[in-house]
């Protein structure tokens, strides 16, 4: 992954992640523009964007994003019994 396939979001908070939850939010069913900041979170990869959210023409945002870092979801796993 470089920042030129990221486009404007460069800083990569994490390259663990356990899970990634994305919502769309409400113009989720619509088909967003290619390269949009949108259209990164749909393309498959393993990467995605998290940024304000924004009503500009140009490159609209309204996509929620969380994820939890792997050693995170194993220590929680631990202390839950669920892992030695």
């Amino acid at each position: 992954m470089t920042a030129t396939s990221c486009g404007a979001a460069t800083n990569t908070l994490t390259r663990r992640a356990a899970f990634v939850l994305l919502s769309l939010g409400p113009n989720g069913a619509t088909v967003p523009a290619p390269g949009s900041d949108e259209s990164r979170n749909r393309d498959g990869d393993a990467a995605f964007v998290l940024r304000e959210a924004s009503v500009t023409t140009d490159n609209p945002f309204d996509d929620q994003l969380t994820w939890v870092a792997t050693n995170l979801l194993a220590s929680r796993l631990v202390a839950a019994g669920r892992l030695p």
